[in-house]
C-alpha cells in the first residue's frame, strides 16, 4: 500500500511541475528535489533491491547528461533537463524506452497544440486590432518555446505501468 501512495504523490508532483511549466515556463528546483527525494524514500520503504536502485540511478544519470547536452544546445530549458532526469529515476532502466517514446509523442502533440493556439491568437489579433501592424512582424513574434515539462510529466505517468513500481502493486494500473 505504501508503494501505491508514493506513486500517487509522485504523479501529483509531476502534475505540479507540468502546471508550473505551463503557466510560467519554470519548474522549481525544490519540486525536482522533492521528486528525487521521494524516489529514494520510496525505494527504501518498498525494499527495492540495490541492483534495481542502481539501474534506476543509471537511467536518471543518462537522462541528466542527455538533458544537460540539450540544455547546452539551447534546445530545452534547465528545469526540463532536471525534471527529465528525476522522472527517469522513477521510470528506471526497463521502462526508459517507454518513457522516452511517450514523452516524445506528448511533446509532438504539445507542439502542434501550441502552434494551433498561437495561430488562433494571431488570427484574433489581426482581425480585432490595429490593421497597420505588419503580418510578417506578428508571425515572427510567435514564441517557439514549449512547456516541455508537460510532455515529460505525461510521458513518465503513462510509462508507470511498465515500471518496477507497478509490478509490486496488488492491482494493475
Amino acid at each position: 500500500m505504501i508503494s501505491l501512495s508514493m506513486l500517487v504523490v509522485f504523479v501529483l508532483l509531476m502534475g505540479l511541475a507540468a502546471i508550473s511549466d505551463l503557466r510560467a515556463y519554470c519548474i522549481p528546483n525544490r519540486l525536482v528535489l522533492a521528486i528525487v527525494l521521494l524516489f529514494l524514500l520510496a525505494a527504501a520503504a518498498t525494499g527495492m533491491p540495490w541492483q534495481i536502485i542502481l539501474w534506476h540511478l543509471l537511467a536518471g544519470a543518462i537522462l541528466f547528461v542527455l538533458g544537460y547536452g540539450l540544455f547546452a544546445l539551447r534546445m530545452i530549458g534547465g528545469g526540463d533537463a532536471k525534471l527529465m532526469a528525476a522522472a527517469a529515476l522513477w521510470a528506471g532502466w526497463t521502462a526508459l524506452p517507454h518513457f522516452l517514446l511517450y514523452m516524445a509523442l506528448a511533446g509532438g502533440v504539445l507542439a502542434i497544440a501550441m502552434m494551433v493556439w498561437e495561430f488562433f491568437r494571431l488570427h484574433v489579433e489581426l482581425t480585432s486590432s490595429n490593421p497597420e501592424t505588419s503580418l510578417i512582424k506578428r508571425i515572427t513574434s510567435l514564441k517557439p518555446d514549449l512547456p516541455y515539462g508537460v510532455a515529460i510529466a505525461l510521458g513518465v505517468c503513462v510509462a508507470l505501468p511498465h515500471t518496477w513500481w507497478a509490478s509490486g502493486l496488488p492491482i494493475n494500473i
